[in-house]
């Protein structure tokens, strides 16, 4: 509702601003629907990513804007 009432044109990262892993996605998923597949781990592939996170900086200093609501709590609201 920030960026719609904002005058501001552009585009904002919105997150938790810390890293998540894939499996800590799937565990906080699992937690909100249930356990949905086996996890199977296996050699990393060239191309994968190993650490990604997504920088809130750039809304939090344009809009003001900061999280409230962590991963689990979130998922909660998407869900």
């Amino acid at each position: 509702m920030l960026m719609a009432r904002s005058r501001r044109d552009g585009t904002w990262n919105v997150g938790t601003g810390r890293a998540t892993s894939i499996l800590e996605l799937l565990r906080a998923m699992e937690q909100k629907m249930g356990p949905a597949v086996e996890v199977e781990h296996g050699p990393s592939r060239p191309g994968d990513v190993g650490h990604s996170r997504l920088s809130v900086d750039k809304i939090e200093s344009e809009l003001g804007w900061r999280p409230q609501r962590d991963l689990p709590s979130g998922l909660a609201d998407t869900l």
